[in-house]
């Protein structure tokens, strides 16, 4: 592993940006590790592993964020890692979103409650430049930092940032308190969530890849399953599913259930499929019996077999329209293929499916920030949430709004 003082993470898209602002932070005599850098990964490298390790080594992460960030798959996965490292060993890694196109609230969305950079009228020596700042603030404090977002004033901007936004906190008990409470418990388990896509189920995963630790009071390693596989393919097979468990343990010897279980050698671990919820539209059908076989069987005997010292759990979610036939089906065919599997052998349970939000959720909400908000913003946030539940808004709609009239 070589030592870097900052991590630079990017869509696609964007890989020139990537290398001017890297550049930039070079001249300035700043090491930084950015992927489209050829000295960057060798043939052997693994790319989970080499995520993890060049982490590590780092003191900054930089998350370049833009439209295509939420479609970007390995700077999700940078992302996710980045905020575990930092969770799980506070001080290791200080974290800073710059968003370029869009303002915070856009952001992939663990990064919403980190104090990060608006650089969308900023050119790239003027960026380079603040990030240097941030780097110097953190120099003389040797590895440690305060848990959570740094704010360097020492204060929260915004009721919203300080809770990592209204999207990872209002509402979703019926579907959050089931997880958390077994996930407080030593057996292993599997569920599936879903809703229609104006719930944004999305918000509820990254939800689980945030809280979860905190809430249920024990760690977890997370390990993300890709629905597409190296050639942006879906599985057709079963054995095609059990290597893309295998990537999402990182590779290396042995099977994906000898993989999964040394996961577990000292804290229990915690799989999703994907970071967003799959929907109907992206399978054929050769897919989809490919992965109900593979929910049928193969994977709950993975996890049975794979579980020795700590439990394994799994989230999968689907989202449809409930207007149409065929993506209600998955749902259905997908819970039933888990049913079938997790019978007699793995705890399963199909959540309460994702409903509107009320009022009372939002005030549950704002009765929840500290410090409490003044009566002025409590009658504010209610008058927009009037106007807005005329129409039946979606969720992300929703709590764009409360962390605007939180600012």
């Amino acid at each position: 592993m070589a030592a870097h003082v900052v991590f630079l993470s990017f869509p696609g898209p964007k890989k020139d940006a990537a290398n001017q602002l890297s550049r930039l932070l070079d001249e300035r005599g700043y090491s930084v590790f950015v992927s489209t850098d050829p000295t960057a990964l060798r043939g052997t490298d693994r790319w989970p592993q080499k995520i993890r390790s060049e982490l590590e080594g780092s003191r900054l992460f930089v998350a370049l964020i833009t439209r295509e960030s939420k479609t970007a798959h390995y700077q999700e996965d940078e992302i996710v890692q980045a905020i575990e490292l930092a969770r799980s060993k506070p001080g290791c890694l200080h974290i800073l979103p710059v968003d370029l196109e869009e303002p915070h609230t856009a952001r992939p969305f663990g990064l919403h409650g980190y104090n990060g950079v608006d650089a969308r009228s900023m050119d790239w020596a003027r960026l380079a430049a603040r990030i240097v700042d941030e780097i110097e603030a953190l120099k003389g404090t040797g590895r440690r930092q305060p848990e959570g977002p740094l704010l360097r004033t020492g204060t929260p901007r915004s009721y919203g940032e300080v809770l990592h936004g209204a999207a990872l906190r209002v509402d979703r008990y019926a579907q959050w308190e089931p997880i958390v409470s077994f996930c407080r418990g030593e057996q292993s388990g599997v569920f599936l969530l879903h809703g229609e896509r104006k719930q944004n189920l999305e918000f509820f995963m990254w939800r689980v890849l945030h809280y979860l630790v905190d809430e249920c009071g024990r760690y977890h390693s997370f390990h993300i399953i890709r629905l597409r596989d190296e050639n942006f393919s879906v599985p057709r097979s079963v054995p095609a599913w059990e290597h893309q468990v295998r990537i999402a343990l990182g590779g290396g010897a042995g099977t994906a259930t000898d993989l999964l279980r040394e996961a577990t050698r000292q804290n229990p671990a915690f799989m999703l499929l994907r970071q967003r919820p799959i929907a109907h539209g992206e399978f054929e059908e050769p897919e989809l019996e490919a992965m109900e076989d593979f929910l049928r069987g193969p994977l709950p005997e993975m996890i049975v077999a794979a579980a020795g010292l700590n439990p394994v759990r799994m989230l999968l979610a689907v989202h449809y329209s409930e207007s149409d036939p065929g993506e209600v089906a998955l749902e259905k065919r997908l819970d039933a293929a888990l049913k079938q599997g997790c019978k007699a052998k793995l705890r399963y349970r199909r959540l309460q499916k994702l409903e509107s939000v009320g009022w009372d959720h939002v005030q549950d909400f704002l009765d929840s920030l500290h410090p409490l908000p003044p009566p002025s913003v409590y009658d504010k946030v209610r008058r927009a949430f009037d106007q807005l539940s005329q129409r039946d808004p979606g969720y992300e709609e929703l709590v764009q709004m409360l962390d605007r009239l939180l600012e």
